[in-house]
């Protein structure tokens, strides 16, 4: 908070630059009050004004505040002790910046240094630690993207409120949780931006910014160098430096990838959706359909475990969050680094301070896309299996082979084992494996198999509570030739499917929450009738001989 020595200082300075820069008609007025006896009552009205404003600013904003020295000093000293441990240089000198209720944020713009850190009525809120963010050597340019950042800042501040209120739980970190290795950053220079784009089409209006989506996407492909055939990747600078960078040779490939998400293009700001993200990137620029969508099913603690996974395979994630897309490439100590794709602004070490918190209940991410990599050769041919016996198909696939097949042709019996091990390779994900690997199998082809009576669950209790909101259902098991209730439900990879010839029976259900399903065939000589198959929208129904 302000002292009445400050607020009345900066008051006056306040007045004094309404004086000086009032327009020219009322100048004469003031300086004629001035040398009337109302001087001290037009001063008092004016310094009046100008607090109502500034702490009513500070109150709505949580901004503007003042440190009291004491505090500051402290933060100041800690947030060096903090900087230098991590490897800053000693001749930095932090200035403070924003101050919020709970948390204040301080810089040193020369050496590219920044800090965020909790107050000291805070800090209980957050362990043993209470820095927030940091980095040294994001390429920090004055008041740019403000408003970006300033959304991450908001969102600390009232989670510590939160926290000190009794609303929300303080953070308190497992000392049993396993010391994850570090990741440095793996996109190292590239840092390009968002710019304006002009004369692109009625569909994009002048002057619209291409994006934060598209922006996330091209240092994706930057960083991969793929696809190979959308642009020539030796004339793309890995470096798009703000203000000034060259945008003319990479303006059409932001404009692909905006019209492929379908950006909704605005002067302000133009906004795409996480989910059309993963559909551009997997459909129309060939990555790996193992890539996918984290949401709301999951804590932001388990995104971020899958995020970590992709990190130590040389994997950036997008994430989604503040009203923002951007890339996270890096982890160390708790910290998560994240490329805001503003030219490097801001780029930093981020902390997550709402953990077991399901994403989109007060959490700092709303989602995210984890597996993206481009495509392997293994996912675009096909792979045959012969069974002898039900029950066996796990023995006759290697770890490998289950996360990247992509196409599967198998014959022989089938029990709930092996239709359980082909729901994970179609990408459905139970509690017990969301963590864990994921596959890229996107056609199945069962003509020549057969599906057995069998006790073994492909469904269990608990996977049809948490994946399908289904309380007090049984486990799901095979019956022989039934095409059972949920048999592929919710595999989100599944793109074309083969019924057994065999098939008598098939559940309404089977195939529910297969959004990416076009195909499904079933044979000639099948006793099945047309109008029994229930599919997705948008799925067409074969036969085959």
């Amino acid at each position: 908070m302000r002292s009445v020595t400050d607020s009345v200082v900066s008051d006056f300075w306040n007045c004094l630059l309404f004086i000086t820069f009032a327009p020219d008609f009322i100048r004469p007025i003031i300086m004629k009050t001035f040398r009337s006896g109302l001087a001290t009552a037009l001063l008092m009205s004016l310094l009046a004004l100008f607090s109502f404003i500034s702490v009513a600013d500070a109150k709505s904003s949580g901004k503007r505040m003042r440190l009291p020295v004491a505090e500051q000093d402290s933060l100041v000293a800690i947030a060096h002790k903090f900087l230098l441990a991590n490897g800053a240089k000693a001749e930095i000198s932090l200035s403070v910046g924003t101050v919020c209720r709970n948390l204040v944020f301080m810089s040193d713009w020369r050496h590219r240094v920044f800090i965020m850190l909790a107050r000291d009525g805070a800090a209980s809120c957050l362990g043993n630690n209470r820095v927030l963010a940091f980095s040294m050597g994001a390429t920090l340019a004055r008041d740019a993207n403000d408003r970006g950042i300033n959304a991450f800042v908001d969102f600390y501040d009232n989670t510590l409120q939160a926290m000190r209120d009794g609303h929300r739980v303080p953070l308190r970190e497992s000392p049993s949780a396993p010391v994850q290795m570090p990741v440095q950053p793996l996109l190292k220079d590239i840092k390009w931006r968002q710019f304006r784009l002009r004369d692109q089409g009625d569909d994009i209006p002048q002057g619209s910014l291409t994006g934060c989506g598209p922006t996330a996407m091209a240092q994706l492909m930057t960083y991969w160098r793929y696809p190979a055939d959308c642009i020539d990747w030796t004339k793309v600078s890995r470096t798009c430096l703000w203000p000034d960078g060259d945008t003319t040779f990479i303006t059409p490939l932001l404009v692909r990838l905006g019209r492929a998400v379908k950006a909704d293009y605005g002067i302000e700001g133009t906004a795409s959706g996480i989910v059309q993200v993963h559909r551009a990137m997997v459909d129309e620029f060939g990555f790996s359909v193992r890539a996918r969508v984290c949401d709301s099913n999951l804590t932001e603690r388990e995104l971020l475990q899958g995020v970590y996974l992709d990190l130590r395979r040389g994997q950036p994630s997008v994430l989604c969050g503040c009203g923002h897309l951007f890339l996270c490439d890096g982890y160390y100590r708790g910290y998560y680094h994240l490329n805001m794709g503003w030219s490097g602004n801001f780029d930093g070490w981020y902390r997550f301070i709402a953990p077991d918190t399901p994403l989109l209940h007060g959490t700092m991410l709303n989602g995210g896309i984890v597996g993206l990599e481009p495509r392997r050769e293994a996912e675009t041919r096909w792979f045959e299996v012969r069974c002898s016996q039900a029950g066996t198909l796990a023995d006759k696939l290697n770890l490998t082979q289950c996360e990247t097949v992509g196409k599967l042709r198998i014959s022989g019996p089938l029990n709930g084992s092996d239709i359980r091990l082909l729901r994970q390779m179609a990408g459905f994900l139970s509690p017990e494996n969301r963590l864990s690997w994921h596959g890229s199998l996107t056609a199945i082809d069962l003509s020549d198999a057969r599906i057995v009576a069998d006790t073994v669950p492909f469904l269990t209790d608990d996977e049809l509570r948490s994946s399908f909101g289904i309380i007090g259902g049984r486990d799901r098991t095979t019956r022989a030739d039934h095409f059972g209730s949920l048999m592929f439900a919710g595999c989100g990879n599944l793109r074309e499917l083969w019924l057994p010839r065999t098939t008598r029976f098939f559940h309404g259900s089977a195939l529910n929450l297969c959004r990416q399903l076009m195909l499904v065939r079933i044979a000639k000589s099948s006793e099945l009738k047309i109008g029994a198959v229930d599919l997705p929208d948008g799925c067409q129904l074969e036969r085959y001989e």
